[in-house]
């Protein structure tokens, strides 16, 4: 099952109706959580991340062009995995989606989640998730415009 859900204040926006693990499932399982700059990997793919810095434990994207920025989690299992992303957009919006990663083998045995999307400005908490097989990893996606920023990450075991 892929979900995504925005949360902007109180109210939240759900797709699709079928969501059964709002954001209440982060808080009933076990979790891991992380400042977005300890969990991201610049250069993923080869690319010059330099411009992405640091600001109090976020990830700020002081590029001139929207980055890719990957972020590695731990997991102890298979399963539906819940990920919380904590942004602040400024100028433009920031898009996150999970996907699983094979441990061994091409990279095209990937499998990945729905991607949800802030507002062009201020704070949100952004909700989506992606299923894991046995003997995948997880990753996290954001895709971030300038002057934007991921603050943290929190997700399912």
């Amino acid at each position: 099952m892929f979900y995504s859900t925005i949360r902007i204040g109180l109210p939240a926006i759900v797709a699709p109706a079928a969501l059964l693990f709002a954001a209440g499932a982060l808080a009933a399982t076990p979790t891991r959580a992380s400042s977005a700059f300890n969990a991201f990997r610049p250069g993923y793919g080869g690319v010059n991340q330099a411009c992405v810095t640091e600001n109090w434990g976020a990830t700020n994207n002081t590029c001139s062009t929207q980055q890719s920025e990957d972020f590695e989690t731990v997991i102890d299992g298979p399963g539906l995995k819940n990920v919380e992303a904590v942004v602040l957009a400024n100028g433009g919006s920031v898009s996150c989606f999970a996907g699983a990663l094979a441990s061994a083998g091409p990279i095209a045995n990937r499998i990945i989640g729905a991607s949800v999307t802030s507002p062009a400005s201020g704070y949100a908490k952004l909700y989506f998730g992606v299923g894991v097989p046995a003997n995948y990893n997880m990753r996290v996606v954001c895709y971030v415009p300038p002057g934007s920023e991921v603050l943290s990450l929190t997700w399912n075991k």
